[in-house]
């Protein structure tokens, strides 16, 4: 191919059609028809009809002339077909996300065209003559999955236990595994409260630290660790507890790639516990308890103040530690609430003998980390009567004395190939 010298613009506002190329198949030429570049929807030239007036062509060895797209195949499909349709369309292989960043791009306002034609939708062609998301189904299920199977290999527990299994050190009784095998039990969630008459209902913080479940206690603890880890590297001041503080630790948690089951890295009960992380897990446990007591006190402090007492010459201060553990609660709660239901997701309730495209996924996830799927058992009561104690995940979602043999989900036995 060889490169023509720049010239000036060839084309009038006349149906013209050219060839262009996309990026992801560079030798095949797609025609496009210029007079739909030329009259946007908005009323503007979009960015590929300037491109190919004001740029000179490549050429092919016969002579064909024809410009580049910057666009992939099925993109420009999408961009041609939503000009042509005056309405967004979206082909196979694009999201709507994708489509509406392409338009913003060449400088396409889709909307003119709505807003002239009220009926206007989205349409998305294939199989289907509607879709209700654009996100693509197969690809959110392998990042849950491969999420799962990230958490599995920063579960501390999970590997003390099979760790302690093969020394000899813990019976069957207490955890149904091997050195290389273990049951994990995806948990149904928990029962989190709420509030019928929210007007005569203690604040939500106070009824949560009344209440402190397992989960919240959990999560709060290894919320506690990690601003503890972000003190010991000079990030976050041990002691601080203003909005600024809040927000680099919140921002730490939210960014962490295993999402709200970031507590399996601290999940660590004392019996494995060396000095290092029996001290690191003191200090989880030693901020949990500010917090609930922070929250705890205030509620008295505020009681007090109704029934005549004076306030303290350090309201101010402790307003701000009072805002900073509610702060705290709430996103602990958040957290609880954003975590994955497997139970639910990898039940395969709606898949003949129990082979759903969830479980399927999950296979192929831990397949890539050395990992495989031996077997599934659906129930409580098949766990109870094979005698099987799983591990609980996400290791929060129990009642603080339900034993795990107790909790309801189905189980998988997983294999891991340790070298």
């Amino acid at each position: 191919m060889s490169k023509r010298p720049r010239t000036e613009p060839r084309f009038n506002n006349r149906s013209k059609y050219v060839f262009v190329t996309c990026y992801d198949e560079p030798l095949r030429l797609l025609e496009v028809d210029l007079s739909l570049l030329s009259n946007c929807a908005s009323g503007n030239e979009c960015l590929l009809y300037k491109t190919i007036v004001n740029d000179a062509p490549d050429t092919l060895a016969d002579g064909t002339e024809f410009w580049r797209s910057s666009l992939c195949r099925s993109t420009l499909r999408s961009l041609i077909e939503s000009l042509r349709c005056r309405r967004l369309v979206v082909t196979k292989d694009v999201t709507v996300d994708e489509m509406l960043a392409v338009l913003e791009h060449q400088g396409i306002d889709i909307c003119s065209s709505v807003t002239r034609n009220p009926e206007s939708k989205v349409v998305c062609t294939g199989n289907l003559g509607f879709k209700h998301t654009s996100e693509d189904i197969s690809a959110s299920l392998f990042n849950i999955c491969n999420t799962f199977v990230s958490a599995i290999t920063k579960w501390v527990l999970l590997w003390d236990i099979m760790d302690a299994v093969a020394h000899g050190r813990l019976s069957r009784a207490a955890c149904s595994a091997l050195s290389n095998r273990i049951y994990i039990c995806f948990a149904d969630p928990p029962v989190i409260f709420r509030s019928e008459n929210a007007a005569v209902a203690m604040p939500r913080a106070h009824r949560l630290c009344e209440q402190w479940p397992l989960w919240l206690e959990q999560t709060v603890i290894a919320i506690g660790i990690r601003s503890w880890e972000l003190a010991s590297a000079g990030e976050l001041s041990p002691s601080a507890c203003n909005h600024d503080a809040f927000v680099r630790l919140v921002s730490s948690v939210e960014s962490d790639p295993l999402g709200p089951v970031f507590l399996v890295a601290y999940d660590h009960p004392r019996v494995f516990c060396g000095a290092e992380d029996s001290a690191m897990l003191s200090k989880g446990e030693m901020y949990a308890r500010r917090i609930r007591s922070t929250v705890a006190s205030a509620r008295m402090r505020s009681s007090a103040t109704l029934h005549g007492g004076s306030s303290s010459s350090s309201a101010s201060s402790s307003d701000t530690q009072f805002n900073y553990a509610e702060a705290i609660i709430l996103f602990a709660e958040q957290q609880a609430e954003s975590v994955i239901r497997y139970s639910q997701l990898f039940s395969g309730v709606c898949a003949p003998g129990g082979n759903s495209a969830e479980r399927q996924a999950l296979s192929r996830a831990l397949s890539q980390r050395k990992m495989r799927l031996v077997s599934w058992v659906e129930t409580r009561e098949e766990r109870f009567e094979r005698g099987i104690v799983p591990l609980v995940f996400p290791p929060h979602f129990r009642a603080r004395q339900q034993k795990p043999e107790d909790v309801t989900g189905p189980a998988c036995l997983v294999e891991i190939d340790r070298g």
